[in-house]
């Protein structure tokens, strides 16, 4: 039988609960990494004995490939596979020329989309409920292709055994094939839906042939559709593609459907009919409506059902619906931000030119870094407040930790300087009286404070993650990172406002300074990190750092007010680049 094909414009049926899921199926920024994870977990990995759900493959592998034997925590599973999936989306859109730290909120959004279920199941929609059939099997391929990631969907569905007309006749009733596009551009993450195939059997005692026939010839009359099957089946279509002005309808035989327009009737390879149960199916079996775009007056029209819309303000990507981004995905964008351009400076170094940091190569020092980044390390230091009880005891746990990696570190590794108000807190070296080390160092920093509780939370909380929030802007502006260096030197500097000194904060404020420097020689098992690549100690002729940091704490909560880094790479002659690589944004 040939095909009946008709093209008719578009009319969303809004209002209904049809068109208001297809027109909403995308949602970035309203999915938490943690929800997105637990709904992968769910989706797309065998549980109790039982097949995953949705057996999905990206880029040919299936989920236990990409993420590995594990162990896993409960839950874990899921994470892994997000990690992984932005990874890959991160990559593809970075090749397309989309900013890096755009591309770290858009791989996010993207791979959150295949932990929302309104999302990949949307072809639910196109269930026929009347008839006696259940679901029985589903795949989804998701493949890369420059900046679009690729998405196939297939859903087959079964009559009772008792309904087929005979022996042997294959008990498939439905294959709704949906393929969908997430695309990555410098500024915006687009969906388009590209084509919907709906294959009905008729080799099985349903009314569904019947009504699929007369409701699609009663369509290419133009004439009012009937109601039944096809009809309700074109208005879902046409709710998906409700912004387009023409829609492609094509009825007839799978078979003839397949022989005229292969493209749209193939499925990726990666998904098995033998696990969708279609190993034994033919096309001569099934009645196909498929619905695609159809361009108006000679354009093609953009087919977004949704689209994101990305900017950068100050040192933060935003999503201009005003969606937040959260703080671990937003720092990985600033990280990538601060790689790209520190991977830049390591390509100076690998050519022997020599990399001068701040304002050392003008004999200057304290060379600060833009201020509108160091809400990062602000914000490091503020969460560690968040996520403490009031009760002081976590924060003093976290403290004598932090005290004891910084006052007793491993032999051949300097120890750090703590002073109050430039008097430093006194350390024996007898590792047997560590314990009362640590304790009176904590004593001491407490009875500074003994008036303010607040402001002494903030102080415990600046020497447990001040040097890290550091690294964190550090790193964002593309700075050196230096790993492993057993000559490393710090110093924290608390002030009171009792200090005798210039230094002394206003009544009711504290200030908490670090000074981080590298020492005259690097030590032996040092590597220096520059984005993706990683020098070891033996390529410098010549190398030295030195980072200043200061946090001003007062009933406002912390902030990071200054960060200076001052430095010089001297590589040393070299017949060929030693460069190792190896970085992630997570």
């Amino acid at each position: 039988m040939p095909l009946d094909s008709v093209i008719r414009t578009c009319s969303p049926t809004k209002g209904t609960q049809l068109d208001h899921v297809f027109l909403t199926k995308a949602r970035f920024g309203l999915t938490t990494e943690a929800a997105a994870s637990q709904t992968m977990e769910e989706l797309y990995f065998a549980r109790d004995g039982k097949p995953a759900p949705i057996a999905l493959t990206v880029g040919g592998k299936g989920c236990d490939e990409l993420i590995g034997r594990g162990p896993f925590q409960p839950g874990g599973r899921g994470a892994e596979l997000l990690k992984c999936l932005r990874t890959q989306f991160y990559e593809a859109f970075v090749k397309a020329k989309v900013p890096p730290d755009v591309a770290v909120v858009q791989a996010f959004d993207a791979a959150c989309q295949l932990g929302r279920q309104p999302f990949v199941e949307v072809d639910h929609l196109l269930e026929k409920e009347s008839l006696p059939q259940t679901r029985y099997r589903q795949a989804l391929a998701v493949s890369l292709e420059d900046n679009a990631v690729c998405l196939h969907k297939t859903t087959t569905y079964r009559a009772p055994q008792d309904r087929a007309t005979g022996t042997g006749v294959d008990p498939t009733t439905q294959v709704v094939d949906i393929a969908m596009l997430l695309t990555g551009t410098s500024q915006a993450l687009e969906v388009t839906v590209n084509h919907v195939t709906v294959r009905v059997a008729d080799s099985v005692a349903s009314p569904a042939p019947q009504e699929l026939l007369d409701a699609a010839q009663e369509h290419s009359r133009g004439g009012q559709a009937q109601s039944g099957f096809l009809s309700r089946l074109i208005a879902a279509l046409s709710a998906l593609f409700s912004r387009e002005p023409n829609i492609k309808f094509v009825q007839g035989t799978a078979s003839e459907f397949t022989r005229t327009d292969p493209q749209a009737a193939a499925r990726p390879r990666e998904i098995s009919l033998e696990n969708l149960g279609l190993e034994h199916a033919s096309d001569d079996d099934f009645w196909v409506v498929s619905a695609s775009k159809a361009g108006f007056a000679g354009v093609d029209w953009a087919w977004n059902n949704t689209v994101a819309s990305y900017g950068v303000k100050g040192a933060h990507v935003v999503r201009k619906d005003g969606a937040v981004v959260d703080p671990a995905t937003q720092r990985g964008a600033f990280h990538a931000f601060g790689d790209t351009i520190a991977e830049r400076k390591a390509g100076e170094l690998d050519r022997g030119n020599q990399l001068h940091i701040g304002g050392l190569a003008l004999g200057l020092r304290g060379t600060p870094l833009p201020p509108d980044t160091y809400s990062f390390g602000t914000e490091h230091v503020a969460a560690k407040l968040e996520n403490a009880d009031w009760d002081d005891k976590p924060l003093e746990t976290e403290l004598r930790a932090t005290l004891d990696a910084a006052l007793f570190p491993p032999a051949g590794v300097k120890r750090h300087q703590i002073t109050i108000n430039g008097e430093p807190i006194a350390v024996i070296t007898d590792a047997s009286r560590k314990d009362s080390d640590i304790d009176e160092a904590i004593r001491q920093i407490g009875e500074a404070f003994r008036d303010d509780r607040g402001l002494r939370r903030q102080v415990f909380a600046a020497i447990i993650s001040g040097r890290a929030g550091m690294d964190i802007v550090s790193r964002g502006n593309g700075m050196p990172q230096f790993k492993d260096n057993a000559n490393e030197t710090c110093s924290i500097d608390i002030w009171t406002p009792q200090a005798a000194s210039a230094h002394a904060p206003p009544p009711g404020e504290a200030k908490v300074h670090f000074s981080v420097k590298q020492g005259k020689a690097l030590s032996e098992g040092t590597r220096v990190t520059l984005g993706s690549k990683s020098f070891d100690k033996q390529q410098f002729a010549k190398a030295k750092m030195e980072t200043l940091a200061s946090y001003s704490l007062s009933a406002q909560g912390p902030k990071l007010t200054v960060l200076l880094c001052d430095g010089h790479l001297k590589p040393a002659p070299r017949a060929a680049s030693t460069l190792r690589s190896g970085q992630n944004y997570a």
